[in-house]
């Protein structure tokens, strides 16, 4: 702003002194203002495009996730490698999982706060045996209508959104998929073959038994020996029924008529496969020792039981027939010894 005061001292340098002096103050008096408003201006300037440099998002690159999506499988439990299936449950209760513990998350700008959602609605599955995908109808069947006893594998593949705090822009969205997973479908469980007591075996088609008493017991055979009754976990929910790790049912207390049906269950202890027998007792006899009488004694002595309409059995209920009734006893249809 000095040269500006010069440049107008000289072009008045032929007017007296008196003027000179006048001429210079109106003239720095007015440069002055001029430069006072022209600095403000440039800070006013300056300012704005400071503001504007603040405000503005900075173009970046999307956030990224790497590593493996995972499986569920019935239940919502995360699978796991090598692991055997139900029998009974099928491909179609398999789906990819939200669980994102395996993924790892990273922004290249930097920026904060990253988190990651797995759109497990649009996830698939593709399982395969021996490298054939399987079908739609495969996939609905349980896996021991027709794997049993087979591998199969399976892989996923579902979109993954991962987001920052901050940052522009804030989110992007990639597929992953998971790693292969083995699968091995069990054999089939052992049917029951046959029920034994007393060195008598009986068919499964028999219903045997249809009577009992207390301190009763036969044994459930699964196959075609008693030894794989240890493979399998045995049990029963009726209360007045009992059966051990070898499948021996043994009669505890007296049934009520309306909980006369046993559901006998053995679970495979490898595969899961359950084997079941049912039966119904019908009749139940009760004893009170070695009591000599007349017949009619015994059946009044029947009579006067409570807890159901007792009488004195025939031969012919102690017995399957003349055939097959053992001698001294009679007693070959009932389990047990009594």
């Amino acid at each position: 702003m000095a040269t500006g005061t010069n440049n107008t001292h000289m072009d008045a340098v032929f007017v007296t002194q008196d003027n000179i002096m006048k001429i210079r103050i109106i003239n720095t008096v007015v440069t002055a203002t001029v430069s006072c408003v022209s600095l403000l201006l440039v800070m006013m300037s300056l300012g704005a495009q400071a503001q504007s440099v603040s405000t503005q998002s900075i173009k970046g690159r999307v956030p990224t996730a790497s590593g493996n999506i995972l499986i569920q499988g019935p239940g919502g439990l995360v699978i796991e490698d090598n692991v055997a299936v139900s029998l009974s449950a099928t491909p179609a209760q398999f789906s990819v999982s939200p669980d994102t513990t395996d993924l790892i998350l990273s922004d290249s700008d930097g920026d904060l706060g990253l988190t990651a959602e797995v759109d497990s609605a649009a996830g698939t599955l593709i399982w395969t045996s021996h490298q054939t995908p399987l079908t739609a109808e495969q996939v609905a069947r349980a896996f021991g209508a027709e794997f049993a006893g087979r591998t199969l594998t399976v892989r996923a593949s579902a979109p993954v959104t991962v987001s920052s705090r901050d940052g522009d822009p804030r989110s992007g969205t990639q597929t992953l998929h998971s790693a292969t997973y083995t699968l091995h479908v069990p054999e089939l469980p052992l049917p029951v073959t046959a029920l034994l007591v007393g060195g008598a075996e009986f068919p499964v088609t028999s219903g045997f038994p249809t009577q009992g008493f207390v301190g009763g017991t036969f044994q459930v055979r699964l196959g075609d020996t008693v030894a794989n009754n240890a493979l399998y976990t045995w049990s029963t929910q009726s209360d007045w029924v009992s059966v051990d790790s070898q499948g021996r049912v043994s009669f505890m207390a007296t049934p009520s008529s309306t909980h006369k049906t046993v559901v006998i269950k053995a679970i495979d202890k490898v595969g899961g496969g359950e084997s079941i027998y049912t039966f119904t007792v019908n009749e139940w006899f009760i004893h009170q020792g070695s009591v000599a009488g007349t017949a009619s004694q015994a059946d009044s002595a029947c009579a006067a039981q409570s807890g159901g309409n007792y009488a004195v059995p025939s031969w012919t209920r102690l017995s399957a027939g003349r055939a097959v009734r053992e001698p001294e006893t009679g007693h070959y249809g009932m389990p047990g010894a009594v």
